[in-house]
């Protein structure tokens, strides 16, 4: 399986169809993830990860727009859609949908996702919801 295969799968099986256990078969263990809250990692860190996003939005389905790869780089824009459950700048929301984009940039190492830089636009999804004009 090459590099965007292994991506794609992560798309398909783990966020789209919440098979969270196919991480243990395409995360590497020293797998790290990186994020504007900070770097999390293992695989153990990837299905918390999973798991904070789901209980936000339960229904999440993400839509791939682009990929492109480059040596061991896969990059990926999409969009995650989802209703929305959860607190923002002080306000509970509860099932408002949203579909904001994200730009995710894979590095895949011995038939391994190694690592994912994840850039959220919360910013729509702030505006989407009402939170933010």
């Amino acid at each position: 399986m090459d590099a965007n295969e292994i991506v794609q799968r992560y798309v398909d099986e783990v966020v789209n169809e919440n098979r969270v256990s196919v991480i243990d078969e395409i995360f590497d263990t020293d797998y790290v993830n990186h994020t504007p809250g900070g770097d999390q990692r293992g695989r153990e860190a990837m299905k918390a990860f999973i798991a904070r996003v789901r209980t936000m939005l339960p229904d999440a389905r993400a839509t791939v727009h682009d990929l492109f790869v480059a040596g061991d780089r896969v990059a990926v824009r999409l969009t995650l859609a989802g209703s929305y459950h959860g607190e923002v700048l002080g306000v509970t929301y509860h099932g408002v949908p949203i579909t904001p984009a994200e730009i995710q940039i894979y590095r895949v190492a011995n038939g391994k996702i190694a690592e994912r830089w994840f850039i959220p636009d919360w910013r729509t999804a702030w505006h989407q919801l009402g939170a933010i004009r």
